[in-house]
């Protein structure tokens, strides 16, 4: 019975190990790569090996681990030892899988052995067997060192969705979709939160909860709609991932709506004439004005104006103000993509040092050509009637390496009618850049004449800005004062950012200012305000702030010399978002006081209590506008010159649609009410309204009861307007705006040739304008844009480059050249000499670059000992540099090497390597150092080339272009 037993045992364990062969013939036929995975687990060696400790390496997906397997200790006494790594799981092992396994220098121990994982990226969290290290020694038991990889958690989130829509118009619905892709190895629990533009009505709630998958996406359906009183511009609305548990997000993106207006201007330059009608308490008056603006060429911007006078008692310049007819007499401006030009009322100042707090009458322009920038001015003085005088002044600076470089110079005037009078010379140098790679710095020093003398001047303001936050300081001395036209003596300012988290920032800021008008009085002010924002829901958000200001003033004399007042104040707000309504609270309680120097001598100081608190709601309706409304209420004590009991209330309507017929009209209102206990209750009100008539016309009325300004006659009245406008186009560019074209540079030249085609789909941007090329490559920006553009190397298709010649100077470029690119591999190859003798030398210390032919330097990553990859790199031909300083074994490079970069395939260039050719000398009778082959000969020597090592791999590290 127990024969028959074993023989049947026999037949079915022959059966099953024909299964089992044919199994892993038929895997090792079809899929080789699987057969060569799992052959050591399927071996059929019997498994005599006794496991010991496992070795373990931490690694998360997408990365590279190294590790270390040591040889067991029961094999320490072995004589020769063999190694094999039987993989058990599907992660990538790097390196020599068998081998014998040599002893170290000293024969007293086994070298361990050396592998590299690579971590699948889809590798979940948790422990993973890779495999096992079988050591073998002859005649002796094999031992298994398992390997255990650790995987830890990778949180990784990203949201995206469409980056904008343009072209909308008022009332349009827009659905769309944000994608959450989680990149993780773990489930990730997370809110979405999505924050439209103020008054707009969005389908979606203002958060979303989701639980995602590892290396899965959810996409989130949104729904807005633009409201029906909204004007043309542009809007965004943002979106956030946030973890759960945490305040900081894991990823944003925004959504940018370009909104046009109903009745969006001509293109072209347009003459706008307009006639007013007011009446006041005063009488009526009929003025005209007119108004141009528009393009007036390719990238040539025109806006001029002739506006009536405004009268001196004031109240009919409400009138026109409200109507928007009221501005200086002459005002125009040209703008271009590089150059500037206004007319009329200018600011005449260059720096804090060289002339500002002036207006002046006159022609100011500003241009930039490549590198430098220059700004002039000259005019009269802009106080009309109560001063003549005239200004002059100009600059330039230069963009260099060291910074931004360059001087101004300006004379400037003024004499009043009562008798005084203020002049400046100044002379003054600039220089603005980094500092230590950290601070931005923006300093000068200017040589001011005045009251006939001269005095330095001198100025500095830093700005460091780090993931956080930024901090900014500042220091200004203008000898002078406002009598000779600047600001202050001394001014010091500081100012900090810092973001504590996503949903938590504070900042804090500080001012002293000193300012000696040159005739016996001065005055000091200082002001501190610290504050924080926290967003405590996606709904909810609380702001705190402490404010102080102090302000001194003091004349030279007795009786009155000196007075002063200060203020500290702590408020609190709360903003919340009720349904549709935006609502905002203020509640704030201080000190306020004021000092005056008595008669006497003495000095009287008054300090009492304030408290406030102010409440303001907004929203928008889709048939009724923008409604907003607010109530506040102010309570200070007797004696320090405010009033003690103040209630303010108001109420305003802006952009309510009315259609008559076909003729749409928008209405707006406003209605304010204040009253304290030291004066009756004043209330004001305007109401008004604007329609677009046919053929470019527009009509605007006016009426306003405002309390607050009188007539000579001290009554406060009614005022009314009306303005009438036409628009009609005079001209028309040949084109709407600038523009160019992204083509690929075959010849690597930079300038576009014939044959060289366009292409489409590459996205710019200028300033907060996106443009995309079109079919030929072409783009145009629209007219008036400012800023540098900048290529979204995104939407660059594979393959091609920004052209490094112009990225420098990309602005001053508007056909915009793309090189192809080419990867390329070096390969040093150490050779023996002519007596057969070949150095053995590490080559991973070596250094590897490509230099073209402008002297831009190009890094490669080493992929292996002596093997160099070069990707991405523009088509043409480089020179190659090594650095051996860093090798231990002196070698030399045979001779210079150059290599051709094709955006086809490129052959690996090898690097032939030999060793340096050392003469070994025995100086006669001295039992000095004798230098080898091989060796240096004396520690000065190694301190030597270590130092040169250094110095060239740190000027390297700070000026090869990566």
């Amino acid at each position: 019975m127990k024969q028959s037993r074993f023989v049947v045992g026999f037949v079915s364990g022959l059966v099953e190990f024909g299964a089992l062969a044919l199994c892993v013939g038929v895997m090792s036929a079809a899929t080789p790569t699987v057969a060569r995975a799992f052959a050591p687990v399927l071996s059929l060696e019997p498994d005599a090996h006794t496991r010991v400790a496992p070795v373990s390496a931490t690694g998360a997906p997408r990365t590279l681990v190294t590790l270390t397997v040591p040889v067991p200790s029961q094999l320490a006494d072995a004589t020769t030892l063999e190694y094999r790594v039987e993989p058990r799981a599907n992660v990538e092992i790097l390196g020599r899988l068998e081998g014998s396994v040599q002893r170290t220098p000293d024969g007293r121990a086994w070298r361990s052995i050396v592998l590299t994982l690579r971590v699948p990226s889809d590798a979940r969290v948790g422990l993973l067997e890779v495999a096992d290290v079988v050591f073998r020694g002859a005649g002796a038991e094999s031992f298994a060192v398992p390997i255990v990889l650790r995987v830890p958690t990778v949180m990784a989130l990203r949201i995206q969705g469409p980056l904008e829509f343009a072209a909308l118009k008022p009332g349009d619905r827009l659905e769309f979709d944000y994608r959450v892709q989680n990149y993780g190895n773990d489930f990730a629990d997370v809110t979405v939160v999505l924050r439209s533009p103020p008054g707009w009505l969005s389908r979606t709630a203002d958060s979303v909860h989701l639980l995602i998958q590892p290396f899965a996406s959810v996409d989130v359906h949104v729904g807005v709609r633009v409201p029906a009183t909204s004007s043309g511009g542009e809007y965004s609305m943002s979106s956030l991932v946030r973890l759960a548990g945490r305040d900081s997000a894991a990823s944003t993106t925004s959504t940018r709506f370009r909104v046009e207006d109903n009745n969006p201007q001509g293109r072209g330059l347009m003459f706008r004439p307009l006639t007013v009608l007011t009446a006041t308490t005063e009488g009526s008056n009929l003025t005209a004005a007119i108004r141009m603006d528009g393009q007036i060429a390719d990238g040539v911007f025109l806006r001029a104006q002739v506006m009536p006078q405004p009268p001196r008692s004031g109240i009919e310049a409400i009138a026109l103000s409200n109507v928007g007819a009221l501005g200086n007499p002459f005002q125009a401006s040209l703008t271009a993509r590089n150059w500037s030009m206004d007319m009329g009322m200018v600011g005449a100042g260059l720096t804090p040092l060289t002339g500002v707090n002036v207006v002046a009458e006159g022609v100011s322009a500003r241009a930039t050509t490549g590198s430098r920038e220059t700004i002039a001015f000259a005019g009269r003085s802009g106080l009309r009637g109560s001063a003549t005088g005239s200004h002059v002044g100009a600059g330039m600076w230069w963009r260099t390496e060291i910074g931004r470089v360059g001087g101004s110079v300006a004379r400037m005037r003024e004499n009043y009618s009562y008798g005084a009078s203020r002049e400046l010379s100044a002379i003054g140098a600039d220089w603005s850049g980094a500092l230590a790679n950290a601070w931005d710095v923006d300093a000068g020093v200017a040589v001011r004449q005045f009251g006939g003398g001269q005095h330095l001047g001198y100025r500095a303001q830093g700005e460091r800005a780090y993931s956080r936050g930024r901090v900014r300081v500042g220091l200004t001395h203008a000898p002078g004062g406002t009598s000779a036209f600047a600001a202050g003596v001394d001014n010091l300012s500081a100012d900090v950012q810092h973001k504590m988290s996503d949903r938590w920032r504070i900042d804090a800021s500080a001012l002293r200012l000193r300012d000696v008008s040159g005739s016996g009085f001065e005055s000091r002010s200082t002001s501190l305000s610290t504050g924080q924002y926290f967003e405590w829901t996606a709904l909810t958000s609380f702001q705190l702030r402490g404010t102080s200001s102090m302000f001194d003033a003091r004349a030279e004399g007795s009786g009155l010399g000196r007075f002063g007042s200060a203020s500290h104040l702590l408020s609190g707000g709360v903003t919340h978002r009720l349904g549709d309504w935006a609502v905002n609270s203020t509640t704030e309680v201080g000190i306020v006081g004021r000092s005056a120097e008595l008669l006497d001598g003495q000095m009287s100081e008054i300090r009492v209590l304030q408290k406030g608190v102010q409440l303001n709601a907004a929203r928008s309706f889709p048939y009724i506008g923008q409604l907003s409304t607010g109530l506040g209420r102010v309570l200070t004590g007797a004696g320090a010159g405010q009033p003690t009991d103040v209630s303010t209330a108001y109420a305003r309507l802006s952009g309510a649609p009315l259609n008559i017929g076909r003729l749409p009209i928008r209405l707006t209102g406003d209605l304010r009410y204040i009253a304290s206990a030291r004066q009756n209750s004043l209330i004001g009100m305007r109401l008004g309204a604007v329609t677009p008539l046919p053929n470019g016309m527009e009509l605007e009325a006016t009426a306003e009861r405002n309390p607050f300004f009188l007539d000579r006659n001290g009554r406060a009245g009614w005022l009314m307007a009306i303005r009438f406008s036409a628009a009609t186009s005079v001209f028309s560019p040949r084109r709407a705006g600038e523009g160019g074209v992204v083509f690929i540079d075959q010849n690597g030249n930079g300038e576009r040739e014939a044959g060289e085609e366009g292409i489409a789909g590459v996205r710019l941007r200028q300033g907060d304008v996106r443009v995309s090329t079109n079919r030929d490559g072409s783009y145009t920006v629209p007219v008036g844009v400012r800023g540098q553009m900048q290529l979204d190397p995104a939407s660059v298709p594979l393959g091609l480059v920004l052209h490094p010649r112009i990225a420098a100077a990309f602005t001053e470029h508007r056909d915009i050249p793309l090189v192809p690119t080419g990867v390329m591999t070096l390969r040093l190859v150490i050779e023996a000499d002519a007596e057969g003798r070949r150095p053995t030398a590490e080559l991973n210390t070596a250094e590897v670059w490509l230099v073209d032919a402008d002297g831009r330097e190009w890094v490669g990553r080493l992929t292996e000992t002596g093997v160099v990859r070069f990707e991405n790199i523009p088509v043409g031909t480089y020179a190659v540099h090594v650095d051996l300083t860093r090798v231990e074994e002196p070698l030399r490079v045979s001779g210079g090497e150059q290599v051709t970069v094709s955006a086809s395939a490129n052959p690996d260039h090898h690097v032939t390597l030999r060793g340096r050719a050392v003469r070994i000398i025995q100086p006669p009778g001295r039992g000095g150092q004798v230098t080898s082959r091989g060796g240096r000969s004396s520690s000065s020597s190694t301190s030597s080339s270590t130092t040169r090592s250094n110095t060239r791999s740190n000027t390297r590290s700070n000026t090869r272009t990566n």
